[in-house]
């Protein structure tokens, strides 16, 4: 009876901590928004270079991940081709995925916020994202960067697009 209640405190404290790290994951979006105006160009890049960081963090988050995996498999000492081994390691999985989810869900919704009416409305002293030029050119309207799509440019759609991917 103390054999089997050491290891399922193994598997309880394995899943424990891996709960541990994929809730860590949501503390925070993948973007962050700077007090001031940048012009696209510098956002992306400073957005790119944050991105990285975070998901460094990730990739070594997911070796710990395989390595509690890899514990609840030594302590339970059963074939890694059973069956029970593969229902348990895709119940893992889909712990992990939810994960996943969940931090993508905390990002997207701190972009809506950014982006929401009803978040600027509410307050009024908020700094605009970006800086962007308006120019007239004889009897044209020129915004730099463009709001719509052109093949090869950075515009405002290509770099919310980017937030997306």
């Amino acid at each position: 009876v103390m054999d089997v209640y050491g290891v399922v405190e193994v598997l309880k404290g394995n899943l424990r901590r891996a709960s541990s790290v994929l809730a860590h994951w949501c503390h925070s979006s993948l973007l962050e928004r700077k007090p001031k105006p940048m012009s696209p160009e510098d956002f992306e890049a400073v957005h790119k270079a944050n991105v990285g960081v975070k998901l460094m963090g990730m990739t070594d988050d997911g070796k710990e991940l395989h390595k509690l995996l890899k514990d609840s498999s030594e302590a339970l000492k059963v074939s890694k081709v059973s069956a029970n081994w593969k229902a348990y390691v895709d119940f893992a999985n889909n712990i992990i995925i939810e994960g996943y989810v969940a931090a993508m869900t905390v990002s997207m919704q701190y972009v809506c916020e950014l982006l929401g009416p009803a978040q600027i409305q509410k307050n009024e002293f908020t700094q605009p994202l970006f800086d962007i030029k308006l120019e007239l050119v004889e009897r044209d309207v020129i915004f730099e960067p463009a709001f719509s799509a052109e093949r090869g440019l950075l515009t405002l759609r290509s770099v919310i697009d980017g937030w997306l991917r």
